[in-house]
């Protein structure tokens, strides 16, 4: 669902470009990481870089995988259920998502990856998706 969605909101979108997902292992070796990161059309931060996932998730008390979560350009989080924003937007037609009812802090760790031009929002894939792809 989450990878067919993706698509079509980067084919169809004229936010397409404001919008990136990025996908957090939580795999235990590199074999599995390359293998699940294949089924993907979005970049991963390296499997190299797992100490700074894991510290994301620690620091934001994302506990359960698989979570979505959805970051503002300025690095406040508008909610880690972004699973529940990509089901009830199928077309994504209210991105960006800034509605204050979904604020929830700042997510550190993310140096490096917002700074990408024009990139409003980010979605953050924690975890094996199961169902989602």
């Amino acid at each position: 669902m989450l990878a067919r969605w993706y698509k079509h909101f980067k084919e169809t979108s004229p936010h397409a470009d404001e919008f990136e997902i990025v996908f957090a292992s939580s795999d235990q070796s590199k074999k599995e990481f390359e293998e699940y990161h294949a089924t993907m059309p979005w970049c991963a931060i390296p499997f190299e870089e797992r100490a700074r996932v894991e510290q994301m998730m620690s620091q934001h008390g994302v506990m359960g995988i698989p979570t979505l979560v959805v970051v503002g350009a300025d690095g406040k989080i508008i909610t880690k259920s972004g699973r529940s924003i990509v089901t009830a937007d199928p077309n994504g037609q209210d991105f960006p998502w800034t509605d204050e009812k979904y604020a929830g802090g700042v997510m550190s760790g993310l140096a490096g990856l917002l700074p990408i031009v024009g990139l409003v929002m980010l979605v953050l894939v924690v975890g094996r998706m199961t169902g989602l792809f």
